[in-house]
């Protein structure tokens, strides 16, 4: 009988995954069944799986510095919700591995046996370093090898109870400049990666970086907590959040085609140098990449004409939404040591509705 696994994201682009026997069989975002973009906390698709599935075990994912608390029991409230409908379920947790979920998902559809995986995301969950300083994950860059996991690097910025900072990296930076630029930060990047083809260097706008994070002379802010559009040098910067991005379409600005050129072409350097640095450090040439920020194909298609001596593995859902998938694959693999990744042949993991539906459906419009 088939051991089915229910993964969940709780975050934005809400989600979950049916698991069966380390094979996808359902996986589908909250807003699929809400039309509301984006949406978090997967509960129809939760009730929706638990209708049609044997469920054995659930994995909720997450971050751990969001968790929340349901009143008096203080559970989480998708256990809650799950184990008043199904008996003697078993429960687990990884929220304090958001990165881990990113990259179980992409690494497990990717083939390679032997990997480097990069999760290059705008925040993750809380972490502690060697010096016993607390801080929100952003980059982290993982080994697989002899069946081995190995955390190469990870990296972030301060975590200050009870505001959660986000620091300014190369992953973040697109929902900083886009919110500002009236697209939105949440599902507004891709508008200004779409923006950056149409601008070029700009010697106005000099590199926003040093290393991996905005300059702070430059742009002079180091986190979300202390970005008032206000401080930043109109000299520079001409351009202010009041400006309507929507009514001006016809009319943007040069200035703004350039600084998102300029976020484009620092961004995915930046990439393409840690993803140099971890091949020929490990020697290891199978390149797998999940996070927010490998949503962005102009960088991908950047990256496969830059490093053609590199195997590449792009997963699709590279958002929190495919971390459902990760997290399923995390507790299927700590069951089955001996689980390979295989290629992932398609993405249709959703329902699949009976032709009287789909009739019915048509009927509407006709």
């Amino acid at each position: 009988m088939s051991y089915n696994i229910l993964g969940i994201n709780p975050f934005h682009n809400g989600s979950a995954c049916v698991l069966s026997d380390g094979k996808i069989i359902y996986f589908l975002e909250e807003e699929r069944l809400t039309r509301q973009k984006h949406d978090a906390n997967p509960f129809r698709i939760i009730s929706d799986i638990l209708s049609k599935f044997k469920i054995d075990e659930v994995i909720v994912g997450g971050m751990n510095h969001s968790k929340p608390e349901l009143n008096f029991s203080l559970e989480d409230p998708f256990i809650c919700f799950i184990r008043k409908q199904v008996n003697n379920i078993k429960f687990s947790d990884i929220s304090s591995d958001h990165h881990i979920t990113h990259f179980y998902h992409s690494y497990f559809n990717s083939s390679f046996n032997e990997a480097i995986g990069f999760v290059f995301d705008a925040g993750g969950s809380t972490k502690t370093n060697k010096e016993g300083e607390i801080y929100v994950e952003q980059n982290s860059i993982y080994q697989v090898k002899n069946d081995h996991l190995t955390l190469l690097h990870s990296e972030g910025l301060p975590h200050k109870p009870p505001s959660t900072p986000m620091g300014v990296s190369h992953a973040n930076i697109y929902g900083y400049f886009s919110s500002q630029m009236g697209f939105g930060s949440v599902g507004g990047e891709g508008k200004l990666m779409g923006l950056s083809s149409y601008g070029k260097a700009n010697s106005k706008i000099p590199s926003l970086f040093k290393g991996s994070r905005t300059d702070p002379d430059l742009i002079q802010f180091n986190s979300f907590e202390n970005m008032p559009w206000e401080k930043i040098d109109s000299n520079v910067f001409p351009f202010k959040n009041s400006y309507d991005w929507h009514s001006e379409v016809s009319k943007t600005h040069i200035f703004e085609k350039d600084l998102a050129w300029r976020i484009q072409h620092d961004t995915q350097n930046i990439v393409k140098k840690y993803i140099i640095k971890y091949t020929e450090k490990t020697g290891i040439k199978n390149v797998v990449c999940s996070g927010g920020y490998f949503l962005n194909c102009v960088a991908n298609y950047y990256l496969v004409k830059e490093l053609p001596d590199i195997n590449f593995y792009f997963e699709p859902i590279a958002h929190d939404g495919g971390t459902a998938i990760g997290a399923a694959f995390y507790r299927w693999k700590q069951l089955n040591p001996s689980f390979k990744p295989k290629k992932q042949k398609m993405l249709y993991y959703g329902p699949k509705p009976s032709k009287e539906y789909l009739m019915e459906g048509i009927k509407k419009y006709v």
